[in-house]
């Protein structure tokens, strides 16, 4: 594991600024690791016998009874990427306003997450940055906060890039797409997302002891998820 980087925070003029950006790259030897049932079949039918030791053929329609989900050698993982972090909290008084905001972004940019099937150097490397199997190449999160005693109002937002299904396919978008060809499939590729969430809170005491009601919205403008 190689992992290094930095953070600020700010004074006088920037006081409340906060950042943080921090590397990372991390390699695995021997890695064990499973495999989905649809890249098992792909790898498979791509002349990697080692695969369809995990399928179970019949005399069906589609010829596949069943495909086991297990643990295979993977020889080598290698992932890179970047974290980052900026916040900001400041009272309003400044411009003549009541209450408090508190700001805070968290992504992560997923350079590369590789696995080799084989060792040695005909082994073959997969890059699964960016699709379903790992994650997409960029995520966050991002928080708003309002605060006026007794309330808080929070506006949450979770967002990532586009996600592929699978590095073993090829979509009509991309270079080397024939529909002739097995490995070309009608949609390789969803785009991205942003969804929100609300959330209000009130402050009390009862009974001398503190409480607190709150409430919460999730999926505020009633997203639909992203369909292959």
């Amino acid at each position: 594991t190689l992992s290094f980087g930095g953070s600020f925070e700010g004074r006088g003029a920037l006081s409340g600024l906060r950042l943080s950006v921090d590397y990372y790259r991390i390699k695995v030897k021997d890695v064990i690791a499973s495999v989905s049932a649809t890249d098992s079949i792909a790898r498979c039918f791509a002349g990697n016998q080692t695969y369809c030791q995990a399928i179970e053929f019949d005399n069906s329609a589609f010829g596949i009874a069943r495909v086991l989900v297990q643990p295979f050698n993977q020889s080598l993982l290698d992932t890179e990427g970047v974290d980052f972090e900026f916040g900001y909290r400041t009272g309003l008084d400044k411009i003549g306003l009541p209450g408090s905001i508190d700001a805070t972004l968290f992504a992560t940019r997923l350079l590369h997450q590789k696995t080799t099937d084989v060792a040695g150097p005909t082994g073959v490397t997969l890059d699964y940055a960016g699709y379903q199997a790992s994650q997409s190449k960029w995520v966050m999160s991002a928080y708003l906060n309002y605060k006026l005693e007794p309330v808080t109002i929070g506006l949450q937002m979770r967002a990532f890039s586009k996600i592929g299904f699978s590095p073993l396919y090829v979509g009509p978008d991309e270079d080397g797409y024939d529909p002739t060809a097995s490995n070309s499939i009608n949609k390789n590729f969803c785009e991205g997302q942003q969804l929100f969430n609300l959330n209000l809170a009130y402050d009390l005491e009862l009974g001398g002891k503190k409480a607190q009601i709150f409430g919460n919205v999730n999926n505020l403008f009633d997203t639909e998820p992203p369909e292959f």
